[in-house]
């Protein structure tokens, strides 16, 4: 009777057994990581079509004039608790007044792009596009009320770790059954 032959092909056949298992545990983080990165590609590829990259300029000019006219309201404010302003008469300080408030203010309007206006992208309609505080588009809306947000590219480690866990399945029960062979054999020996 030969033990430690018996033993090794139990550790192959339960190692090959814990490897499977290992690929079903590992199915729904593998999942998971590849819908982040079919999501990050679609995000990209629209965000690379002319119509979006014309909105994603509108709203970097719409930010830009939001804080032109911010500057100048403050500017204004100041202005009108200046002293020698305010020794100025009545129509000096309206014309004055006037000619700051003309000087430079843009409209607010995105250029004529409405954010919510329906636009024909690669046979996809985009409905809304939704724009974080430091002016970056953080998420699209398509007509069909599918939302595709801004994510990271996965890592190519985040890759390569889901090897891990055919491996490890393979790996456990493989060494458990090597070292129980291995202290079966100490008693048997003579």
């Amino acid at each position: 009777m030969n033990v430690g032959e018996g033993f090794r092909r139990v550790g192959i056949v339960l190692g090959v057994v814990g490897s499977a298992i290992g690929i079903l545990s590992g199915y729904e983080s593998a999942q998971t990581l590849w819908n982040t990165h079919i999501t990050h590609q679609r995000f990209e590829s629209l965000m690379a079509s002319p119509l979006m990259l014309r909105i994603a300029k509108d709203v970097k000019d719409h930010k830009t004039e939001e804080r032109k006219k911010a500057d100048q309201d403050t500017a204004l404010k100041n202005l009108s608790i200046d002293p020698d302003f305010l020794k100025l008469s009545g129509d000096e300080q309206k014309y004055i007044l006037g000619r700051a408030k003309d000087k430079g203010v843009a409209s607010p309007s995105i250029a004529g792009t409405a954010l919510g206006d329906q636009r024909d992208v690669m046979d996809v309609f985009v409905k809304e596009v939704l724009v974080d505080k430091s002016g970056q588009i953080s998420s699209i809306v398509l007509s069909t009320g599918e939302s595709i947000p801004k994510t990271e590219p996965p890592t190519l480690m985040a890759f390569m770790a889901l090897l891990l866990y055919p491996l490890g399945g393979f790996l456990v029960p493989w060494g458990t059954i090597r070292v129980i062979a291995w202290l079966v054999a100490g008693f048997l020996s003579k």
